[in-house]
């Protein structure tokens, strides 16, 4: 033997379990190759829609019949035309809110404010014009508030965002905090 075959041998004697695997998979490279370039009796054939005029599309058959030129089985299935609903909107009533004793607080608060001077009856008006679209809480929260990007600190329609929270927001204006809620 050559001095590179007696290397390799004993590299190979040394590594079994490496060059078996490696063996192993050469061999299903090989037979699965074989498989793709020289198809056989064995080996699957391709899939063909029929057009059959007489399958009537809304009833699911699922008898056999032949089809021309082969003994394979041709088995018809109705395409669902209509879903019963949505498969990606999400529910509200399935996830229920949690609310902490200071959100309820915070919602009441400016409710049961006596407001002489009618300011705090302004503050809620002015907020109705707000709209909470969507919350992102983390280290940077920010909310989206029609249709702007706002975070804490910042204004938006004369009010000051003060807490951004989980689908809530803390606005205040005049001294008169709100909570606005998606």
């Amino acid at each position: 033997m050559s001095l590179n075959t007696q290397r390799l041998w004993c590299q190979i004697q040394t590594e079994k379990k490496k060059y078996a695997v490696a063996l192993v998979l050469v061999v299903v490279t090989a037979v699965m190759w074989g498989r793709v370039m020289f198809p056989g009796t064995g080996s699957p054939t391709p899939a063909v829609a029929l057009a059959d005029a007489s399958h009537n599309p809304q009833e699911i058959n699922l008898g056999v019949s032949a089809s021309a030129g082969t003994h394979r089985p041709v088995i018809y299935v109705a395409p669902v035309r209509d879903l019963p609903r949505d498969l990606f909107a999400l529910t509200q009533e399935r996830y229920p809110h949690k609310t902490s004793p200071t959100s309820q607080l915070l919602k009441k608060s400016p409710v049961t404010t006596v407001d002489n001077t009618g300011q705090g009856q302004a503050v809620h008006e002015a907020a109705k014009a707000l709209k909470l679209q969507t919350t992102i809480v983390g280290r940077h929260p920010r909310a989206m508030i029609n249709g702007q990007l706002v975070a804490p600190g910042e204004q938006i329609g004369g009010f000051i965002i003060r807490e951004i929270r989980d689908r809530k927001v803390v606005i205040e204006m005049d001294g008169t905090k709100v909570l606005l809620e998606m």
